[in-house]
């Protein structure tokens, strides 16, 4: 596949909006806390061409995005009421005794 790299910070911020705000990769993107999980590609994104950023079928995409909605999941663990520790992988299971 071809590369995809912004062209400039509209394309940018276009694309971290589509893709990285809803990423389970990046839920400091969406909390703005420093001490929640980032992810590697967008970092990496900062200082060279990631090779996970490329044209798809629709246009830009990342080859390891891997949608999921922060937002929801927050509102959940607050209806909840107690401490719920974050994800590690999204095929990990949550036993509850």
């Amino acid at each position: 596949m071809k590369k995809w790299y912004p062209s400039n910070s509209s394309d940018g911020m276009a694309f971290t909006g589509k893709f990285c705000m809803n990423c389970f990769h990046e839920k400091a993107e969406f909390t703005g806390n420093d001490n929640d999980k980032k992810c590697p590609i967008l970092m990496k994104s900062f200082f060279e061409e990631p090779d996970e950023w490329v044209y798809g079928e629709n246009g830009a995409t990342c080859t390891e995005h891997y949608p999921y909605d922060w937002a929801e999941s927050i509102k959940r663990q607050n209806e909840k009421k107690e401490v719920v520790e974050d994800i590690i992988d999204p095929n990990q299971l949550k036993l509850e005794l």
